[in-house]
């Protein structure tokens, strides 16, 4: 049987062709278990979906109606990536919510929750699955499961790439993600002027957008710029006894593809 696909939908009046909207998404750690009187915060699947609802409804509300939005889910969007709770690699055990083909289904639905979200406000959506510690195999199949569901939806492009490190370039703007893990930031820019050179020689503005540490950090290079983002997420019970206590939150990020005098004060 085939797959059930998303059906072209009529694209909302927008008149910001100059902005993109991003919507970066830290690791969620959708079947995470948090225990309130152990951790100071409840967390299980059904609240990981309920609070990324509600803070995308937010953000695209209070967002620019911009031709383009982009979602970029930063990598351990799932907190497990089978039936066993433990890290692929290092097999570290977990703190586990529900089973896990009810953690599959709850991250299906929020994925596809935010997209049609964003396609209300914004023309086109590009989702980029940016593949984490916690879910390297699950990520890739996400994938091709989102670029399937949406084949039928002209103003949705998934990203299926493979790889652990993805781009997009708006304008004068060039985009790029990595989960985090895999290198260290201060090599992110080299790696992008390597990868991506002749959009590296015809952009003024770059970015790495990265998840991982739970934390906001920023860090100027030359030529380019990386930054983490915190999470919605508490901490689990390992990572409150061992003293993180970063906060909480999610943002959207607007960039300009082009200034013109109009936009700048002069004297």
């Amino acid at each position: 049987t085939d797959l059930p696909t998303i059906s072209p939908t009529v694209a909302p009046k927008t008149d910001r062709a100059d902005l993109l909207s991003c919507y970066p998404v830290g690791d969620h750690h959708i079947g995470m278990l948090s225990w309130r009187d152990e951790t100071g915060e409840d967390y299980d699947t059904s609240i990981a979906v309920d609070i990324l609802s509600q803070a995308t409804d937010y953000l695209v509300d209070k967002s620019p109606a911009s031709d383009e939005a982009l979602i970029l889910l930063l990598g351990d969007f799932l907190h497990y990536d089978s039936f066993v709770a433990e890290t692929p690699m290092n097999r570290n055990k977990l703190d586990s919510d529900t089973r896990f083909p009810n953690v599959v289904e709850a991250a299906f639905n929020v994925i596809r929750y935010m997209v049609n979200c964003t396609l209300k406000k914004h023309k086109t959506v590009r989702l980029i699955l940016e593949i984490g510690n916690h879910d390297p195999s699950s990520m890739v199949i996400f994938m091709q499961a989102m670029n399937n569901i949406f084949m039928d939806e002209p103003r949705v492009t998934v990203d299926t790439s493979p790889m652990h490190y993805h781009y997009y370039r708006f304008g004068k703007c060039l985009i790029a993600t990595h989960h985090g893990h895999g290198t260290k930031l201060a090599n992110l820019p080299g790696i992008m002027a390597a990868d991506r050179s002749k959009d590296w020689g015809e952009t003024e503005y770059r970015y790495w957008y990265t998840g991982h540490i739970h934390q906001d950090k920023k860090l100027d290079f030359p030529g380019c710029s990386v930054e983490s983002f915190r999470i919605l997420p508490p901490a689990d019970a390992w990572a409150h006894q061992n003293g993180y206590r970063s906060h909480r939150d999610m943002k959207s990020i607007i960039l300009h593809n082009t200034v013109n005098p109009d936009m700048l004060k002069t004297s």
